[in-house]
């Protein structure tokens, strides 16, 4: 699944990916308020765990970075958004 995702991400154009990245975004923004007031829900976590994937991704291809830039980012925005 994640083989497919990445040869659509490789497909797709400058701004399809801008607004997936920034689709990324708004479901992490969206989220990440809620952790102060309650606890997420499991739909809430595996969102986030997608949409961190996606943005770590989409950055990847758009800067063309390789697997160290996507592990750490992907350890930072885990950090940020799932603790």
């Amino acid at each position: 699944m994640q083989d497919q995702f990445r040869e659509r991400l490789a497909l797709a154009s400058r701004a399809e990916l801008e607004d997936l990245r920034l689709r990324a975004l708004a479901v992490l923004e969206r989220v990440q308020p809620a952790r102060k007031y309650r606890l997420r829900s499991k739909v809430e976590e595996v969102e986030v765990t997608v949409a961190i994937e996606t943005l770590v991704q989409v950055e990847a291809v758009l800067g063309r970075r390789g697997r160290w830039f996507l592990s750490s980012r992907r350890l930072q925005l885990r950090m940020k958004y799932l603790r």
